[in-house]
This record gives C-alpha cells, sequence and structure tokens, in this order.
C-alpha cells in the first residue's frame, strides 16, 4: 500500500510536465516545473516516510532544492521558502529515523538535539515565507503549526478537529 499513496503526487507532477509547453511565459513555465519537481519531492517524501528508506529521502531533498530553485528564478519568493522549509521537515525526519534506532544514548541525545535544531530552521523558514509587511509574524509569537513543529504544543494536548473541506463551488440550488 505504500505505493498507493505517493502515486498520486507523480501523476500531478506528469501533468505539470505536460502543462509546462503551454504556460504563457517564461515564469509560468518556471512555475511549472517548480510545480511538477515538487509534486516528485512529496511522492519521494511519502515513500521515505512509509518505508523509511533513505534512499527515497535523497531524493525528495534533491528535487525539493530543484523546485525551490524554479520558484525563486520565477519570482515566486514564498513558495520557494515553503519548499525549503518542506526539505529541512524531511530532513528532520530522517535525523528522527537515524535517532529512533541509535542505541547510544549520547549519540541519540546529540541526534534529538539535531532534530530540534533543523525543525527550528523548518519554521523560521514557513515563518519567511509568511511575512507580510502590514503583518510580520515573530517567532516568538507563531502560528499554531510553527507552535507545533517548534514543540510548544503537544500532539495529545491538540483539540482533535476533522477536516472540512473547502467548497470549490457552489451547487445549484434546487427550486
Amino acid at each position: 500500500e505504500a505505493d498507493a499513496s505517493d502515486e498520486a503526487f507523480f501523476e500531478a507532477a506528469s501533468l505539470f510536465d505536460r502543462a509546462k509547453p503551454l504556460a504563457a511565459d517564461e515564469p509560468s513555465k518556471l512555475l511549472a516545473m517548480g510545480h511538477a519537481q515538487l509534486c516528485r519531492a512529496l511522492g519521494s517524501g511519502t515513500k521515505f516516510a512509509n518505508l523509511r528508506e533513505m534512499q527515497f529521502h535523497s531524493e525528495a531533498s534533491r528535487l525539493l532544492e530543484s523546485a525551490s530553485a524554479y520558484y525563486e528564478r520565477a519570482g515566486f519568493e514564498r513558495a520557494s521558502r515553503w519548499t525549503q522549509g518542506t526539505k529541512l521537515l524531511f530532513d528532520a525526519h530522517a535525523y528522527l529515523t537515524h535517532a529512533g534506532l541509535e542505541t547510544d544514548p549520547e549519540k541519540k541525545s546529540r541526534l534529538y538535539s539535531i532534530v530540534e535544531t533543523v525543525l527550528g530552521a523548518s519554521a523560521d523558514a514557513f515563518l519567511k515565507a509568511e511575512v507580510d509587511p502590514d503583518h510580520a509574524v515573530r517567532r516568538e509569537d507563531p502560528p499554531e503549526g510553527v507552535r507545533y513543529l517548534l514543540g510548544s504544543e503537544r500532539a495529545d494536548d491538540r483539540e482533535r478537529r476533522p477536516l472540512e473541506m473547502p467548497r470549490v463551488r457552489e451547487e445549484p440550488e434546487e427550486p
């Protein structure tokens, strides 16, 4: 079943590849290329999360760096920063995987310390992506999702809410 969850990402990458020649200008073409790389990275990242095989982490990291570069060249700085934050999340996951396998307490502690540092860098990247000159966010007062990444909110303390899907289009009213 590990393959089933990543297939959609690879299919989306293929669709962005097919859309690239239809782009009206160079930034649009670069954006499509960035999206394709991001989708491939998320597919590889999903395989890494499911299988814990480092080859998929390496592939996801390489693809996220590529996507970030495409976004930056296209002039989408926020997308580039979000992609960098995502890469750092995958890196933290890799260190966490190593720490879980480590038997030496000192090495395990050092790896967990690295995880904490990398998660902080990831949170910073996400915060920078959200910076709006009129509504600057400080790390001391981050949004809920970033607080969770920084560890100030534990998963078992969070209120469990079902995800709600936004309505894409209005259904016609019946007479």
